[in-house]
């Protein structure tokens, strides 16, 4: 679902969700396996990235790799927040179009997101080139989390709204604006992140270390979604209605409690019980690892360099 780019913030980008959706019958879960493929990409890319450093003529050997995966791994530890968005990022898109909103109107809505794209990072790099980059993505990470908040909400007024002939205007600007606000969140810890992994790149080695930084965060923010795709129907709780004695607890049984006349009807929906889950576990992160996380950008820049022994 994602791509292996150093870029987290296409994970939200409302085109590439719905090109999941192929068929409209298609069920949540059948967009996993592309996530998987992701994450074997990243995996491969930390290998091969790891080969560089032999081809630049950097005599790491196996001793010396383990200890800078290590390293690595400790100094993007942040990109294990993306539990926090993964229900918002990976799911929300498909849950309105499970509601009945075109396809093809959001991906329009993600045409106007394009100048905002672009104007971002530059507004946004003006406050992330002193030396505490971090402070950004710090301040940024809760009103992230609260748009997973507001993300539900809007899955929840969807079908309230909806007309015989579709959505009203004014339904499809609350949704632009949402994308919008979330953007600006997005892209102010997306640059924070950047700025960070800029600074502490070991220069002897130069774009091979920054590319690995941003490989292993990308691994990070992979996970969860494929986690939070995965999880949306063990979470629902669905009862048969019209066939006594009957459950819809598996595929299964669903079409048994149809086939006896019956049809299963959605009590829990299990998007909203994720997206809590996911904001609570986000701002316990926030409050116990976020004021660790700053402390990394107050580490000298001898901290960050490859240890090479030849």
């Amino acid at each position: 679902m994602k791509t292996s780019n150093c870029n987290n913030v296409q994970g939200f980008e409302e085109q590439e969700k719905i090109n999941l959706l192929q068929d409209p019958d298609n069920e949540i879960l059948h967009s996993v396996p592309r996530s998987c493929k992701g994450l074997k990409g990243e995996l491969g890319n930390i290998s091969l990235l790891l080969f560089l450093y032999v081809l630049q003529g950097i005599p790491l050997g196996l001793a010396g790799s383990i200890p800078l995966i290590l390293q690595i791994l400790t100094v993007t530890f942040p990109s294990y927040e993306q539990i926090g968005f993964s229900a918002a990022d990976a799911v929300t898109g498909l849950k309105l179009v499970e509601e009945g909103v075109p396809k093809e109107q959001l991906a329009l809505l993600a045409v106007p997101m394009v100048p905002l794209q672009i104007l971002l990072p530059l507004i946004i790099s003006k406050y992330t080139a002193g030396p505490r980059p971090l402070d950004i993505f710090y301040k940024a990470f809760p009103f992230r989390l609260l748009m997973g908040l507001e993300f539900a909400l809007l899955v929840w007024w969807t079908p309230n709204v909806k007309q015989d002939g579709g959505f009203p205007a004014y339904y499809y600007l609350v949704v632009l604006l949402s994308y919008a606000i979330h953007q600006v969140a997005v892209y102010s810890m997306y640059v924070a992140i950047m700025a960070f992994h800029a600074k502490v790149s070991d220069p002897v080695i130069g774009g091979t270390y920054m590319t690995l930084l941003n490989t292993v965060t990308n691994l990070g923010g992979n996970w969860p979604s494929t986690l939070a795709l995965w999880l949306v129907d063990p979470l629902t709780v669905k009862e048969c209605i019209g066939a006594e004695g009957q459950s819809c607890g598996s595929s299964e049984e669903i079409a048994l409690c149809t086939k006896l006349g019956g049809s299963c009807l959605t009590t829990l929906d299990g998007y909203y019980v994720e997206s809590g889950i996911c904001i609570i576990i986000g701002f316990v992160w926030w409050f116990w690892l976020g004021k660790k996380m700053r402390h990394l950008q107050e580490e000298k820049q001898s901290a960050w360099q490859c240890r090479i022994t030849k």
